[in-house]
């Protein structure tokens, strides 16, 4: 039974399934305005105020925030740690874990690496940003739902600006 779930969970119509959804998403999250964008399009095009609050609704305007972003990922995860334990699997039974299972094995080591960096960003990471000048000190910065202690200060002590 392990076996068949473990085959199921490995497959590469799967993997090109939610690869696909995870594509078009972040395609989503490119087009459209994300976070604080949203304000600043609707000033600039009011008319688009509903349209803006259909597809917050829908959660496209923080795609890569999004719950359902993270469980694509999280589901990606699953899927290339299967197709890893599978193989791994194969060639210790088989007795053959030698250097050309080495790609293979690095390969989706970093992916899962990458895609659990994501995943920890995406659900708790946060985004803002801080306004300071020249000799000024802050221990908090903006984001979109309002300012964010951080735990240590942030001091701007010389500001040079050049054009070349």
């Amino acid at each position: 039974m392990f076996q068949t779930i473990l085959g199921d969970l490995a497959s590469a119509k799967l993997a090109a399934a939610i690869g696909g959804l995870i594509v078009m998403a972040c395609i989503l999250g490119t087009l459209l305005p994300q976070g604080g964008e949203i304000q600043e399009y609707v000033r600039i095009h009011p008319d688009s105020a509903r349209l803006m609050k259909f597809l917050g609704s829908l959660r496209l305007t923080n795609v890569f925030e999004a719950w359902w972003f993270i469980v694509l990922l999280i589901f990606f995860s699953f899927n290339i740690a299967a197709c890893l334990v599978r193989r791994l699997s194969t060639h210790l039974r088989a007795g053959r874990l030698g250097i050309p299972g080495w790609g293979f094995l690095l390969t989706h080591m970093s992916m899962l690496l990458i895609l659990g960096g994501a995943v920890i960003r995406g659900a708790v990471g946060q985004k803002g940003h801080l306004e300071i000048q020249e000799g000024q000190t802050s221990a908090e910065f903006l984001t979109s739902r309002g300012p964010v202690k951080m735990p240590f200060d942030v001091r701007l002590v010389k500001f040079e600006l050049e054009h070349y």
